[in-house]
């Protein structure tokens, strides 16, 4: 149970890090804050200049690591197999990303397909 509650927290890391946007959407807020609405965030902005220090929060394979090793000393499930499966997870968040997309894309052209036909 536990590799599958990891597996899903690495999923969960993934989406709000990768595919969700909410950190550029942070990032394009604390810009405009910094220059009082007077500028709009370029789109060759450097991440680098906002988030000192806080790369954590930039990367999944960081986050997925970080968080995986917290659930399993919360847990008190710390094992050096654990451990081995927490960094398996975060060397795969590439792929986890793409698997994520390639199941949104097969659902969105099946869901279009069915209301095609559904609507003759």
């Amino acid at each position: 149970m536990i590799y599958i509650n990891l597996l899903i927290l690495s999923l969960i890391v993934v989406f709000i890090i990768d595919i969700s946007g909410f950190f550029r959407t942070i990032a394009k807020h604390l810009y405009r804050w910094t220059f009082n609405n007077k500028k709009e965030m370029p789109d060759n902005f450097d991440w680098d200049n906002v988030f000192i220090g806080f790369h954590i929060f930039k990367c999944s394979l960081c986050s997925t690591f970080w968080t995986g090793i917290i659930y399993l000393l919360i847990t008190s499930t710390f094992t050096i197999v654990n451990l081995g499966y927490v960094v398996l997870l975060a060397f795969l968040t590439p792929v986890l990303k793409d698997m994520m997309l390639l199941v949104k894309d097969v659902l969105t052209t099946v869901l279009n397909i069915a209301f095609k036909y559904l609507t003759r």
